[in-house]
């Protein structure tokens, strides 16, 4: 004999059920289901681009920025010229170029400081004490960069220096958030929001790409993702 306290606990997992079901065929039919291939892609773009901006529109560099370094070492100053070496690679057929200047006044500055400088600036700034580098931007109300100073550790090794250089480099042309998409991701968030990888996957270098040949300062959402799928489709051939 089935006691009554038992009825009405299969009652109820039955009721469960067929609400699992019903909630399971209407994401179906409107589309709710699992992410495809070019959902991912979207929302990849979105993540870095747009949804990591404060005014949820596209920012970006109008020219072709210059970049000096302060107070790194010789080896520090040529791994930012090697990371701009990268840059201008995904950078080409844009219009745009990044170049490296001795002057004191650039549009992007890259501070090498130490560990202990880094977390008193992370604590003003209210970010993580763990992080590797920070990267501050200026910009305009639609959506130009204007200044951008990035600050990076002296105290890594060099594999986590050069990931570090190259991830704020990233930030200071217009990537302005991280992503839980793709691992390979160089704007991959980890722990110490900062990245995992050591190098610029080929999504962030398709990204970058779209970011200069594709769209303009300011584009909200709605009018990047139809040159989305016009440019990314395009691409993956």
């Amino acid at each position: 004999m089935v006691s009554g306290q038992n009825k009405h606990w299969r009652s109820s997992v039955s009721w469960l059920l067929l609400v699992l079901v019903n909630v399971t065929i209407f994401a179906y039919m409107f589309g709710f289901g699992e992410c495809d291939a070019r959902c991912s892609d979207w929302e990849y773009v979105k993540d870095l681009t747009l949804d990591g901006s404060s005014s949820q529109s596209i920012n970006r560099w109008d020219h072709s920025p210059t970049v000096t370094v302060k107070g790194g070492t010789n080896a520090e100053r040529e791994m930012v010229g090697g990371a701009i070496f990268e840059l201008n690679q995904m950078l080409s057929g844009t219009g745009i170029a990044v170049r490296m200047t001795r002057d004191d006044v650039a549009d992007i500055t890259v501070n090498f400081v130490t560990s202990e400088v880094l977390r008193e600036l992370a604590r003003d700034n209210d970010l993580d004490a763990r992080i590797l580098g920070f990267c501050g931007t200026d910009v305009s109300d639609n959506g130009v960069i204007q200044k951008a100073q990035i600050v990076v550790s002296t105290n890594l090794t060099q594999g986590n220096k050069w990931g570090t250089v190259l991830h704020e480099l990233g930030h200071s042309l217009g990537i302005t958030g991280h992503t839980e998409r793709y691992l390979s991701s160089l704007f991959f968030k980890d722990f110490k929001g900062g990245a995992l990888s050591d190098g610029y996957s080929a999504e962030d270098r398709k990204l970058m790409k779209f970011l200069y040949g594709q769209v303009q300062a300011g584009e909200d959402d709605a009018s990047a993702e139809t040159k989305f799928d016009r440019f990314w489709i395009a691409e993956a051939r």
